[in-house]
């Protein structure tokens, strides 16, 4: 038979055992810890991106909204400019029935003054309408035949303005 072991070697076992006890509980707790870190990182992580990408989505569906809606404007400033234009066209074929070189320059003006406002005298086909018709002065018309054929001209040049 084995001795009984002392009081105090029974002592130092059970603090033996404890501490492997206290040292496996921390090792453990450090691995979960570690393991909870890891893991809220990368959950953070992906809901960054998340939340990143959901912003993209809504910043593009913004512009898809604001190029539609400009899109729009310009179709309807687009058909308002060739409304104006159908009006003034029609203002250039009265002088021309009339045959009145007066109310031919005055649609002459009109026309030049709208084109300044819709800032549309520099496009290459309404810079052509203006050089072939703008010296021409049809105030100076000495019959209303010729006031005719001015406008006649004039009308056909007129038609192909630019207003895009």
């Amino acid at each position: 038979m084995t001795a009984d072991p002392s009081f105090l070697h029974k002592l130092w076992d059970k603090g033996v055992d404890i501490t492997a006890s206290v040292v496996a509980s921390t090792i453990s707790a450090s691995i979960i810890a570690l393991i909870a870190t890891w893991t809220w990182g990368f959950k953070r992580k992906r809901d960054l991106r998340l939340e990143a990408d959901k912003q993209l989505q809504h910043h593009r569906i913004e512009q898809e909204l604001e190029t539609h809606e400009a899109n729009e404007l310009a179709l309807r400033a687009r058909d308002a400019r060739e409304r104006e234009l159908t009006a003034l066209v029609k203002s250039f074929e009265a002088a021309s029935g009339e045959g009145s070189a007066v109310r031919l320059h005055e649609a002459w003006d009109m026309w030049l003054k709208w084109l300044y406002s819709h800032n549309l005298e520099y496009r290459p086909k309404n810079q052509e309408i203006i050089r072939a018709w703008g010296s021409v002065d049809f105030r100076n018309a000495n019959s209303n035949r010729t006031a005719t054929q001015f406008a006649n001209g004039v009308i056909s040049a007129v038609q192909k303005t630019d207003i895009a």
